[in-house]
């Protein structure tokens, strides 16, 4: 008798997974003579107890019900959004002058389908959007090709990246409008400023600005790299009864030896926004003395984002000792005054920071150009990978951390930059706010608790 009641309870009141957590229906967007038949319903939850703004989300194509589809196939939209039945001067611009958006029952979400392994397959459909606190919330993916198809996708970049030639060498920006990264020292990042929402990773090949002589308006380096691990840097630890002794890449047994004998590298651009820009940096044939490596990082720029973060991938993993551990760091920054470390966390705190030309003038002086009431730098790596606080005193001083080696052979870490004069996070405890909110964003991104395809 006990089991035919459960059997009718669960005939009669099936139990649906993930009912708690369902968003609510909406009504089926349009946009002028857009009028969509086919729509996959995405319920989202964020599990953090504050709002995130322009929230990366990642949607696989091996996960995503209808993956046979275009770049003109899909548009994004935020049924909670007020619709734009007149666009805004704003929107107007961002497409080019055309008004494109009469819209009913919601606003539409930029978006890019990513074509990570250039198989000509997308693998990723990226987006942003707002979540509030605990939220679990709908976005509709509508599948149909746009009337006014020409027009898809001319959205302004809010992110860009480039490989340019820069004193002698190819080297890869990326950059979101609020501040921006390279690698001139082929394996550790480098930080510029930025005063204004502005691109300016193409100017930097086209004029060739040494980083310390590009106009005001413009920005700045603000970071000295040199030997450092700069705003941040990968690294292994090989000698386990030595904690702070560091191998890297650059500074190979091999590094004043030819690109036969010594570690090579390669870059690429992998995606160019609008939404994120990722930079592939591929290091090769890395013989450190105590093994030998070789590894991809993809390094990933984000819309109104002060952070950029890294998946580093090791091809090759054999080292000498088995107790190697992954490792990654930053500079203690120029002229720090404190830091804070906790967890998977560290951030550096500098004042009274001088930013010199690294070049002299014709008299032989340096060239000052600047002096920050404030600067920082902040490296976050993901809890799952289990980082462990270590500070290493050669190389400049560097606030590092030491990862256990996974069968996967990879880790994430999350690295972010501001200063007195950019237009965010001016000073400590802003910089300090934002970095311990993001990295709680970065270990818990938004569940994807549900799809549904829907038809009319």
């Amino acid at each position: 008798m006990k089991y035919l009641t459960v059997f009718l309870l669960i005939v009669l009141f099936p139990f649906h997974a993930g009912s708690q957590s369902r968003g609510p229906d909406y009504q089926w967007y349009t946009e002028g003579n857009y009028i969509p038949a086919t729509r996959v319903k995405v319920v989202l939850k964020n599990v953090l107890d504050f709002g995130r703004t322009y929230c990366p989300v990642i949607i696989p194509r091996k996960d995503f019900p209808i993956p046979n589809i275009s770049d003109f196939y899909v548009t994004v939209v935020d049924p909670s959004l007020p619709s734009d039945t007149e666009p805004t001067e704003a929107e107007i611009k961002a497409v080019g002058g055309w008004k494109t958006r009469q819209e009913t029952n919601g606003h539409y979400l930029r978006y890019q389908l990513d074509d990570l392994d250039k198989d000509g397959l997308w693998d990723e459909l990226y987006f942003a959007c707002d979540i509030k606190p605990k939220e679990t919330k709908t976005v509709y993916v509508y599948v149909q090709p746009p009337q006014q198809l020409w027009l898809r996708g001319l959205y302004r970049h809010e992110t860009h990246c480039i490989i340019g030639n820069y004193e002698r060498n190819f080297i890869p920006w990326w950059e979101s409008e609020v501040i921006g990264w390279k690698i001139a020292t082929l394996t550790d990042v480098d930080l510029f400023g930025k005063r204004e929402r502005i691109m300016i990773t193409p100017m930097e090949c086209i004029e060739n600005w040494a980083g310390y002589n590009r106009p005001y308006r413009y920005g700045l380096d603000i970071l000295l790299v040199g030997s450092t691990f700069g705003a941040a840097g990968l690294c292994l630890f090989e000698e386990p009864a030595i904690p702070d002794s560091v191998s890297r890449p650059r500074f190979s047994p091999t590094s004043k030896e030819g690109q036969y004998y010594n570690t090579r590298y390669s870059r690429d651009v992998v995606v160019n926004g609008p939404m994120r820009s990722i930079i592939l940096v591929r290091t090769m044939d890395w013989r450190s003395g105590k093994g030998l490596y070789a590894l991809d990082q993809y390094y990933t720029a984000y819309a109104d984002k002060y952070y950029s973060t890294c998946k580093a991938v090791f091809k090759t993993f054999v080292p000498e000792e088995k107790k190697t551990l992954f490792g990654c760091g930053m500079r203690a920054i120029m002229d720090q005054y404190d830091y804070y470390q906790k967890g998977g966390t560290v951030i550096s705190y500098g004042k009274n920071v001088v930013i010199e030309s690294p070049s002299p003038d014709e008299k032989g002086q340096e060239k000052v150009r600047a002096v920050l009431d404030f600067e920082g730098l902040a490296l976050v790596v993901k809890d799952k990978y289990k980082p462990q606080y270590q500070y290493v005193k050669s190389y400049g001083g560097n606030h590092c951390f030491r990862i256990p080696v996974n069968d996967e052979k990879t880790f994430e870490y999350l690295f972010a930059g501001a200063w007195s004069e950019g237009l965010d996070n001016k000073n400590r405890e802003a910089f300090q706010d934002y970095v311990l909110k993001a990295a709680q964003e970065f270990n818990n991104p938004l569940d994807i608790v549900e799809y549904t395809i829907e038809k009319k």
